[in-house]
């Protein structure tokens, strides 16, 4: 007896597909083995990398610090602190990202554990349980940049300041909850 043959159009189908499948292998193998022929990254170099972004990171948020704070951000050019426009309360392009409640400093709490920085953690956790009592301002932000960066630094920076992993993290002013109050 005779076996029935698939219709043509899905025989060609097939054949695609394993040309496909094919051409997608012969793909990955080449760069898996064009990747293994360029030297690997050595340690001082990897090491030298790591230096060279504390030293932008740390260069951008002292003169955060120093010229910007407490308001939300810094301008890079001018090199002055920006928060929203109380002049000019339809300026929707300033006004919904900015709550002046010093984003900054809230967003930046993880990178001092990132980059293993406790004492200026503390510090951090110091200033903001300092300027920002509560939240009970008269102020319209938007919803997702507010949600990821200040209830989001406020959160991760409260189980920073309570995990002994990072006991070097807990704060040297007897931290009591204010971020987790905060958030």
């Amino acid at each position: 007896m005779r076996k029935s043959r698939p219709p043509p159009g899905r025989r060609t189908r097939s054949r695609h597909v394993s040309i496909g499948w094919l051409l997608a292998m012969l793909l990955l193998l080449l760069s898996i083995l064009c990747g293994q022929s360029h030297p690997r990254m050595t340690k001082e170099r990897k090491l030298e990398l790591r230096d060279l972004v504390k030293k932008t990171w740390y260069h951008g948020f002292d003169n955060y610090i120093t010229h910007a704070f407490p308001d939300d951000e810094l301008r890079p050019l001018s090199c002055k602190g920006m928060g929203q426009d109380r002049e000019n309360p339809n300026n929707h392009e300033i006004n919904d990202v900015l709550g002046d409640f010093s984003m900054t400093l809230i967003d930046t709490l993880d990178t001092f554990i990132a980059l293993r920085d406790y004492e200026n953690f503390s510090l951090a956790v110091q200033r903001i349980v300092e300027q920002i009592p509560n939240f009970d301002l008269d102020s319209k932000v938007q919803v997702f940049e507010t949600t990821i960066r200040v209830l989001g630094g406020l959160l991760s920076g409260h189980l920073f300041a309570q995990d002994p992993g990072h006991s070097g993290a807990i704060p040297s002013r007897g931290y009591d909850n204010q971020l987790l109050f905060l958030a």
